[in-house]
């Protein structure tokens, strides 16, 4: 029996290998393989998302979602540390690893989402003393996140680059680093 963690059926992980159950492996590994026993049970996930007004609503999301597919686990190949290569249009430099890039394992191998895993806890050891109320958990935001946030929006933008150069170049053409 090969080793493995429940859903994560096509990875470029060996979980054969003990490193793979170390500290900063096992902390991006272990929310996928719970992800897809949810998934597979049906139980949707908190989503909390920014919206108009500068709030914040919670909703619950289901996992076809959050991964934006309908494949079945089976199906899908997670790639932790990889690069998403549909951003590297984006880039005039390189283009780095996110925690998690999901593509299909099927025949196209395409590329589905990128994804960043924070697993924490709440509370955490600063709050654990505190009300209920004042709880609060550690969330570390590193520099590949942010440049794939830009990344995403750039994305989501792209049939109307020009429209946007339009707006922004006049104010932004002086800026050199």
């Amino acid at each position: 029996m090969t080793a493995s963690l429940y859903g994560i059926h096509h990875s470029n992980r060996n979980f054969s290998d003990p490193y793979y159950w170390g500290k900063n492996q096992f902390n991006s590994s272990f929310p996928v393989a719970l992800a897809c026993y949810m998934r597979d049970k049906n139980i949707d996930c908190n989503f909390i998302e920014l919206v108009e007004g500068h709030e914040t609503t919670c909703s619950e999301k289901s996992f076809e979602y959050i991964f934006n597919t309908s494949l079945n686990n089976s199906e899908i190949k997670f790639m932790f540390e990889s690069r998403y290569e549909p951003f590297s249009e984006y880039c005039q430099d390189e283009l780095k690893p996110i925690d998690l890039v999901i593509k299909s394992n099927l025949g196209s191998k395409e590329f589905i989402r990128p994804l960043e895993i924070k697993l924490t806890t709440l509370p955490d050891n600063t709050t654990a003393t505190l009300n209920e109320d004042e709880y609060g958990c550690e969330l570390v935001i590193r520099n590949p996140t942010m440049r794939y946030v830009a990344l995403s929006m750039a994305h989501a933008c792209r049939e109307h680059f020009a429209e946007i150069r339009e707006i922004f170049e006049p104010s932004c053409s002086s800026v050199r680093s």
